[in-house]
């Protein structure tokens, strides 16, 4: 498979500008080929609109992502978010950095 191998597909992940992961190897991480990688980070927080602005930018080869769930954190009016990225090494020709921004939702 094209970019299969340790730093052969290499991306930088920012929300609302942040790093969140730099030259990030996703199949270093997954330790080899059909290995899912499910990475959360805690504590995100929206821009002034209530979104959060997701960029994957490809440092080698493309940015790959299979699914992103945001879930809210806290009913707190800081409004702390959780992100959740996941994918699959076998499905990484399937995804380029589709998805700029999700919407946070109120639960009221």
């Amino acid at each position: 498979m094209a970019g299969a191998g340790v730093g052969n597909r290499l991306f930088n992940v920012y929300c609302n500008g942040t790093t969140l992961l730099r030259s990030f190897d996703i199949f270093k991480e997954a330790g080899g080929e059909n290995r899912a990688v499910d990475k959360t980070f805690h504590g995100l927080q929206p821009n002034a609109q209530g979104k959060l602005i997701l960029t994957l930018e490809p440092v080698k080869d493309h940015a790959s992502v299979n699914a992103i769930e945001v879930i809210e954190e806290s009913m707190s009016p800081s409004r702390k978010m959780a992100c959740r990225f996941c994918s699959a090494i076998k499905e990484v020709h399937t995804a380029n950095a589709a998805c700029r921004a999700l919407r946070s939702q109120n639960r009221e």
